[in-house]
């Protein structure tokens, strides 16, 4: 390198470590949730809080690769608490991604293509976002870009301990995601076979260096009791992006709760009610994994279909959001980034000219199986703009070469070249910005996101306007209409909160979320006829679900406790109904909470009818799940009822004697209702 390239290197690092410290100060002014990280960023935090503190987080093998929590826990532990320091690190490491695209670029071509990659990848905003984010992009960039170096540099030098070098650096990109392994596999054999005469003991160093970073995490996995080479979400992860239902990008298990949490539990319950038995982690994972070969097998073409149509999503300039509208939050809350000009059309159209152009010489196949190997991952799953980000830094070294190509031959007067070089970046640029309809590029997410933020704040009204904003992007995403009628329930505006929740449900009357909120603003408007509709929809949506049979038996004994009542159907129709639902979500209750809000119901609905052996029954149980007082005086509650079915049943000494026992010693004012049990 000449003195003058050695500067526009330094200027070009430079310019990406400016740029992702000024986006990761923005996102720290302007962003609602840059201390209260929500989904996955969220999952990431508690993980490494966790780790940092010595405590364990999740029973099990690893549900997901475990490198960036333990990276994030390090940087907690080192720099304090405050969610900004690890951001700056990764900007740090960003700005290092762009150094590893000069370094492998230099390995295939020019210093000048070297240079010109390298200001590509400062100048990509979804790098420079992605790395304000507590998210996996920023490791898997890092270590997949060095590990593409590191390939490409074996491959030229042929030293024995970089081909270990090069294996571990990809091993380091598997444990952050392991669609690594696939590229690993691809991008050894190329390796190791380009290795004449030294084969065996280059792909035995290769395999070595691919194990090292590997098996700590396997061998913990063991220790757990199963085997798992990394991590168990691989055949959940597949199901999500391989089932009939499927829209390629939402990461969401059919008929599953859409929070993080929620989606994990429920995911299980499902598998065990199809297997009927109680799952392990991998044996979870091998479910899903099968029943994607199921559907494979069994319908054929719109499996072919559903491929072919997240292809055409992987090459769209429009960015997928994950748990986030990326494009939106981009935008709003990174403004400096609006101003960087690399988006994905551009390394897309030009990076595969790029690749085109390097074809001629073997060291320029490990570029190309590298980027596509890692491209059919993502198809073989599902499509989003986070996904997808390990691809930008090498697309960044193909576009440069492309973008030279063009120049070289226009400057040397090579008409023809210059002009198909052009017509081929038109075209396939065209594809990628021309959206099919079926996706969604209002951005509405984005202001609901917002919304939500505003209701964790307890501003409701604040909250409002902006659902009320993302409802007016798109009219027909039921979740925004879900928390928009919330919001107006909790500003007393029933009539209005009626008609959000409504249409809530017109539009997606399977989801459990949209029928509960019906339940519940039917019920604040004394409406016991609608809730009572919502109650069963909720629980024809979901049958297992606890809480959808907790609203049915709510809303029955609601009803009944009113004198006179002009009921739909006889009383004791739906008191059966009711007793059915409550028995069947404590049973399939995963939360003691949710078994207790059941069996509270039943014990209510056993006082309404006198029977009172199944009050006492019902109550008993309750009390074995609220073992002490809580702040809203449920456990005294649920002794009461316990003791009033005792006097009932003709046990008053019974009574009396385990009221003494209760309230003996207790300083709080709720347990005075005992008192009339003591004689």
């Amino acid at each position: 390198m000449t003195h003058r390239e050695r500067w526009w290197l330094a200027g070009a690092l430079l310019l990406a470590l400016v740029v992702r410290v000024v986006a990761t100060m923005q996102a720290r002014a302007l962003n609602p949730d840059f201390y209260a990280p929500q989904m996955d960023a969220l999952f990431h935090v508690e993980w490494a809080r966790a780790l940092a503190n010595g405590t364990e987080y999740l029973d099990g093998p690893f549900f997901r690769a475990p490198l960036y929590p333990l990276f994030l826990a390090g940087v907690l532990q080192l720099a304090g608490d405050d969610l900004v320091w690890p951001r700056l690190v990764q900007a740090a490491l960003g700005t290092a991604t762009c150094a590893f695209v000069f370094l492998a670029a230099r390995q295939l071509a020019s210093t000048r293509t070297a240079l010109l990659a390298t200001l590509l990848c400062a100048l990509t905003p979804l790098l420079a976002y992605f790395e304000t984010e507590l998210l996996l992009p920023v490791l898997e960039c890092f270590f997949g870009t060095l590990a593409l170096w590191c390939l490409l540099r074996a491959h030229r030098t042929q030293i024995a301990w970089h081909y270990l070098v090069a294996g571990g650096a990809i091993g380091a990109a598997a444990i952050v995601r392991p669609n690594f392994l696939a590229v690993a596999v691809v991008c050894g054999l190329w390796l190791v076979w380009q290795a004449a005469g030294t084969r065996l003991r280059s792909s035995a160093l290769y395999a070595l260096g691919v194990l090292i970073p590997i098996a700590p995490v396997a061998w913990i996995n063991a220790s757990e009791g199963e085997f798992a080479l990394i991590a168990t979400q691989g055949g959940v992860n597949l199901w999500i992006g391989n089932n009939p239902a499927s829209d390629g990008s939402t990461a969401i298990v059919p008929g599953t709760r859409p929070d993080w949490w929620g989606g994990y539990f429920d995911s299980i319950a499902q598998a065990e009610a199809a297997e009927g038995r109680k799952l392990s982690a991998t044996e979870v994972s091998k479910h899903y994994s099968q029943r994607v070969w199921s559907w494979w097998r069994s319908e054929p073409q719109a499996a072919a279909a559903l491929l072919w149509w997240k292809l055409r999503l992987l090459v769209l300039n429009h960015e997928l959001g994950n748990n986030q509208e990326d494009a939106y939050v981009l935008a709003t809350y990174t403004p400096i980034l609006n101003y960087l000009p690399v988006r994905w059309w551009v390394l897309f159209a030009f990076g595969l000219l790029g690749l085109w152009v390097l074809r001629r010489e073997p060291k320029h196949l490990g570029l190309a199986l590298f980027v596509l190997t890692y491209a059919g991952t993502i198809v073989l799953f599902f499509v989003c703009a986070r996904f997808r980000t390990p691809l930008l830094p090498p697309l960044c070294i193909a576009s440069a070469a492309g973008m030279l190509y063009i120049v070289d031959a226009l400057r040397d007067r090579r008409a023809q070249p210059a002009l198909l070089a052009l017509l081929c970046v038109t075209t396939l640029a065209t594809w990628s910005l021309a959206t099919p309809n079926r996706v969604d590029t209002s951005l509405a997410l984005g202001p609901w996101q917002e919304g939500v933020a505003h209701v964790r704040a307890g501003n409701d009204g604040l909250a409002l306007a902006r659902f009320d904003e993302a409802a007016r992007r798109n009219a027909d995403v039921w979740v925004v209409h879900k928390d928009r009628a919330l919001a107006l329930q909790r500003l007393g505006r029933l009539d209005e909160a009626h008609a959000a929740a409504l249409r809530a449900t017109q539009l997606a009357p399977r989801a459990l979320d949209a029928q509960r909120t019906l339940v519940a603003i039917a019920l604040a408007r004394a409406d016991l006829g609608a809730a009572l509709s919502a109650a069963r929809a909720a629980v024809a949506a979901d049958p297992l679900s606890s809480d959808a049979c907790y609203d049915l038996g709510r809303v029955i004994v609601a009803h009944l406790s009113l004198p006179n009542a002009a009921l739909p159907s006889p009383a004791v129709d739906l008191a059966t109904e009711a007793a059915r639902a409550l028995e069947s979500g404590a049973r399939s209750a995963r939360e003691p909470q949710q078994a207790f809000n059941c069996l509270y119901a039943l014990v209510e609905l056993a006082r309404l009818r006198n029977e009172q052996s199944v009050r006492l029954k019902a109550a008993e149980a309750a009390c074995k799940l609220l073992v002490a007082p809580d702040v809203d005086g449920w456990y005294w509650r649920v002794h009461e009822q316990r003791l009033e079915a005792l006097v009932a049943l003709g046990r008053g000494a019974e009574a009396s004697a385990e009221a003494r026992r209760l309230v003996e010693g207790v300083d709080d004012k709720r347990s005075r209702v005992l008192a009339r049990f003591v004689r």
